[in-house]
């Protein structure tokens, strides 16, 4: 009879009688020892789980057993098919199908994972990491850059500006071009033409600035999109002197008037005009346009402006067309292109050098953003193949550890096929299970992203887990399943059954497979070194943009907008006085330093850019290839801002509307026209030069600033009294006490001034500067963040592979330790071999980080591909983090006894 040998534990006695009982004798004799070894192994990995596990282990084997004799008694085969592959039945009876194969492994996978459950969830909670990250930015890219847009056959839409090829500068549409694009340019189905605005809605309680989009009546049509009560604009409405209409946006119609449908028909009174409300736009519509959405639209034509019909005029207009049927978008360039030259050739004064710039409307939308999450995508692929290889290494080591197991399933017959298949089997199991965790925390790690990028990138609030997103997890999880769990399989069923089998088959059969995990670590190291330094040069792009210098300080200066209507301010110098009023009151404040108006702000979203003609230098077409930014500014206006004066004198209170026209320039403005003379009396003016020209005398010359996203380029800067033109004005305050103790008596200020006027966007200078490097700061926050986890990955790697390495060389250790080898050495030796695998993936991973800097470098500010800050940072940490994690195992080596590592198992 047979019996367990060695002491170790193993079936009873009783339950041996009653499986030799169940078998065939000829069956037992021929596989009776390789079933004892089997099970003696089974039993040894349920001996920590008490008396219960011996129960179970009994009962579990005792049915497979009883299952498998019946079969044998029943068929006469005459190989085990427990861990085999099935045969045909010599009767004729059918073969096993797939699905009845797939369904065993499977069990078999499950019952080995019970057994190996802290394994498992290493596994798992590794792959959820690796894949919840990916699918998180995935779906943050699916729903930004990938989806279409929300509109009739989307891909035919266009945005269309007007550019000066020779100024590569991208400028507001004249409207009245575009009423000459509409009627004359075939390769269009239809357009309109759309203006950013703001409107004050007063009538209620305390007047309210609304964001106010002005488009054309045709936009319903060109998009594809009905109001969800009410109607559109009709043609007679969007005609100067029409009748003056509204279509409100859901979430206005919801917050301030309780979404009542009994609004439609009714007036609401926006810049003190009258205007019917006739529509209520879909909760779900969003204007097509990067930023924020717009409370409500108004008829671009019904304004009494006198831009609607100055073609040299460009008021922020731009155009969005829908493509003729079968038209691309070359053709409609080519048609709008010989329209320009047809414009320009009939006027001259206003269209000489400009053509028409048309872009699809979806890339329009995502420009400023598209780039940056590629490139975070990119970046997130590199945190799963570290995960993914660190799952192989942990596959590998799980294969070294159960060789005698798959040994004995090739001693009963299973083919080298049939275990790969087992084996790959439980790790696809494992990976779908990693994928559910890492769906589920791509769900969570979605919602944070979406908060956190409300505001900061467009379309965000398309963001959702749908149907691609799943369907991109899954392909992940399948693709990197079975790329990551082969290896480990075919090394595994590559081993020789009677060497696994016997004790000395430790040695032989670990060395292979412990080479391609350290090869796998190396893999580790160089991705984790490429992130590290791509993480390293966004976070000191980052830090560079927060120390730029802007020129002027942004510090302790609160700002607020005031919009008069024209409609309540008709006459000339009624602005200006409000204007004044405002900014002596706010300055007379206690804890106020200074105070000034302005329009456009600094650092602001809107500019007002010009073309200009200098005195001695009026070529014809001279003043439209170069432009400057102009700034309509009060005294005290550079004193506020804390802008160096450099030469003459700054503006003061009688330069008025009434006085003689004079402007500031600023160095580079001078630098240009008058690098070798004084600038000081020259004269400058928009537009052509000419006998109706309105000259502006430069009287001053003030530091150079940078108002808009460091690193772009600026055009020069032009400054000139606000009085001599109306349009919406900043109040900007310097304070030397909190700022936000002065908004309410600012708003106050404004109320006793006009009970109707309400202020918008109270803001600080220093939030306006932080918004220019939104981009920057999430790329810098994202990819620290990945590379942080990235490390801990290829932390945790290094340690499992040289715990390994020092595990499988005990007897070796022992030997070189009774030799006279002395501990220290051995710790040196093991922390050695751990730096020579993290040198080898810093110099494949310096590689590889050049090549992916190079790529992002459009979105890096003052750092370069090859900055040593990055590379020398990322290899520091890395080459200590090797220290570390080789060092515990080390440790542990170096304290083996000698006589007890001869005698290890």
């Amino acid at each position: 009879m047979i019996t367990s040998d060695g002491g170790r534990p193993g079936p009873s006695r009783l339950f041996l009688w009653v499986l030799k009982a169940l078998y065939p004798r000829e069956f037992w004799t021929a596989n009776g020892c390789e079933i004892l070894r089997f099970l003696q192994l089974q039993r040894r990995e349920t001996r920590f789980q008490g008396w219960s596990g011996g129960i179970l282990y009994h009962l579990e084997v005792g049915k497979d057993a009883f299952l498998v004799a019946l079969r044998l008694r029943m068929t006469g085969e005459e190989s085990a098919p427990r861990g085999s592959d099935p045969k045909p039945d010599p009767g004729g009876g059918a073969k096993p199908s797939m699905i009845d194969i797939l369904a065993q492994d499977l069990r078999l996978a499950v019952r080995s994972l019970q057994r190996r459950a802290g394994f498992a969830v290493v596994v798992v909670g590794t792959l959820g990491l690796g894949i919840g990250a990916t699918t998180a930015i995935f779906t943050v890219v699916n729903g930004v850059l990938l989806a279409p847009l929300p509109f009739e056959e989307p891909g035919k839409l266009v945005i269309i500006h007007e550019t000066a090829p020779e100024l590569g500068s991208v400028l507001a549409v004249s409207y009245p071009n575009y009423l000459d694009w509409q009627g004359e340019a075939s390769s269009f189905e239809s357009m309109f033409a759309f203006r950013r605005s703001e409107m004050n809605l007063t009538g209620k309680v305390d007047p309210i600035r609304l964001s106010a989009l002005a488009v054309s009546a045709s936009m319903f049509d060109v998009l594809g999109v009905l109001p969800f009560v009410g109607r559109g604009f009709l043609a007679n409405e969007d005609l100067s002197g029409g009748p003056r209409a509204v279509v409100l946006s859901f979430g206005l119609w919801e917050s301030q008037f309780g979404a009542d449908p009994g609004l439609l028909g009714q007036n609401l009174t926006l810049d003190g005009l009258s205007y019917t409300v006739v529509g209520v736009m879909p909760e779900s519509f969003s204007f097509p346009t990067p930023g924020q959405g717009f409370d409500l639209y108004v008829p671009i034509g019904c304004s009494e402006e006198s831009w609607l019909e100055d073609r040299g005029s460009r008021m922020g207009v731009a155009v969005i067309g829908r493509l003729g049927q079968g038209v691309v978008i070359e053709r409609a360039r080519a048609d709008l292109d010989a329209l320009g030259a047809r414009l320009e050739a009939a006027y001259p004064d206003s269209n000489t050098g400009l053509r028409a710039l048309i872009r699809p409307l979806r890339g329009y939308v995502v420009r400023t953003v598209d780039g940056l999450l590629w490139a975070i995508l990119f970046c997130v692929v590199f945190v799963l193949l570290i995960a993914c290889t660190n799952v192989a290494n942990l596959l590998l080591a799980d294969a070294a550890s159960r060789r005698r197991e798959i040994g004995v399933m090739a001693a009963l017959g299973a083919s080298r096929g049939r275990i790969v298949r087992f084996l790959l089997t439980e790790s696809v199991f494992l990976w779908l299970i990693g994928a559910g965790v890492g769906v589920g925390l791509a769900g969570a790690g979605t919602g944070m992203l979406t908060r956190w990028l409300t505001g900061e990138v467009p379309r965000i609030e398309n963001v959702e887990l749908s149907a691609p997103v799943l369907i991109f997890a899954l392909g992940v999880t399948l693709a990197t399943g079975v790329i990551f769990a082969v290896l480990p399989a075919v090394l595994a069923a590559r081993s020789d059954p009677q060497n696994s089998i016997m004790e000395g088959g430790r040695t032989e059969t670990g060395s292979h497979g412990q080479r391609i995990r350290r090869r796998l670590v190396v893999a580790e190291i160089t991705l984790a070194q490429a992130l590290l330094v791509v993480a390293c040069l966004a976070l000191q792009s980052l830090f560079l943009l927060t120390r730029v210098d802007l020129g002027f300080e942004t510090e302790n200066v609160l700002t607020l907008r005031v919009s008069l209507p024209q409609s309540r301010y008709p006459e000339a110098g009624d602005q200006s006085r409000f204007y004044l009023g405002l900014r002596d009151q706010a300055a007379a404040m206690p804890g106020v330093v200074s105070a000034s108006i302005v329009g456009p702000l600094p650092l602001g979203n809107a500019t007002w850019r010009n073309g200009y003609s200098v005195e001695g230098e009026e070529a014809p077409t001279a003043w439209q290839r170069q432009l400057t930014d102009v700034f309509a500014i009060s005294a005290d206006y550079h004193e506020t801002m804390r802008i160096p004066l450099l030469r003459g004198r700054l503006f003061e209170d009688s330069d008025g509307r009434d006085s003689v026209r004079v402007a500031i320039v600023d160095a580079a403005f001078a630098d240009r026209h008058w690098p070798d003379t004084d600038p000081i009396g020259k004269r400058i003016a928009w537009g052509p030069p000419g006998p109706d020209a309105d000259w502006f005398r430069v009287v001053g010359v003030v530091g150079s600033v940078k108002h808009q996203v460091p690193g772009s380029e600026t055009a020069v800067q032009m400054y000139f009294p606000f009085e001599h033109d109306d349009g919406t004005r900043f109040l900007a305050v310097r304070t030397e006490i909190p700022s936000e103790r002065l908004v309410e008596p600012l708003r106050k200020a404004v109320l006793d001034l006009d009970p109707l006027q309400p202020i918008s966007a109270v803001r600080t200078m220093d939030d306006y500067f932080t918004d220019t490097f939104s981009s920057n700061r999430i790329m810098g926050l994202l990819l620290g963040a990945f590379a942080g986890l990235a490390v801990l990955l290829a932390s945790v790697g290094i340690y499992g592979v040289v715990s390994r390495s020092v595990t499988e060389r005990t007897r070796e250790v022992g030997v070189r330790m009774a030799l006279g080898a002395s501990r220290a050495r051995v710790l040196g030796s093991v922390v050695r071999q751990g730096l020579a695998w993290t040198m080898m993936g810093l110099i494949w991973g310096s590689t590889l980080a050049l090549m992916v800097a190079a790529f992002l470098e459009a979105e890096l500010y003052g750092v370069k591909p090859l900055e040593p800050l990055g590379l020398v940072s990322a290899s520091a940490c890395l080459a200590l983090i090797s220290v570390l994690a080789s060092y515990f195992p080390a440790r542990k080596a170096s304290k083996v006894e000698p006589m007890g590592a001869l005698r290890a198992d």
